[in-house]
């Protein structure tokens, strides 16, 4: 019996045999699998920001001033930027 596993995706590339396939889904797996941990364990940035509601809120805040500027500066640039030209 042979199965359809060497699949074709484009014109000039393929995913492999099964054995091929079942290599990379594997690593692939274990590799999510050992982020999701650190996630959860709260290391890195994505841990960190998963795990303590104190920095997440800190930076949601910061992301909202940084809105509120914005929206400010587009509609007084003049406010925000001076240009001083001296001759002489």
């Amino acid at each position: 019996m042979q199965w359809p596993w060497k699949l074709s995706i484009g014109n000039n590339s393929w995913v492999g045999t099964d054995a091929e396939l079942y290599n990379r889904l594997n690593h692939t797996l274990g590799s999510v699998d050992k982020i999701t941990s650190r996630m959860e364990s709260g290391q890195g940035t994505l841990g960190l920001l998963s795990t303590d509601k104190t920095l997440y809120s800190n930076l949601s805040e910061s992301m909202k001033s940084l809105r509120e500027f914005l929206v400010e500066f587009r509609r007084n640039p003049k406010k925000y930027l001076t240009v001083h030209v001296k001759i002489f």
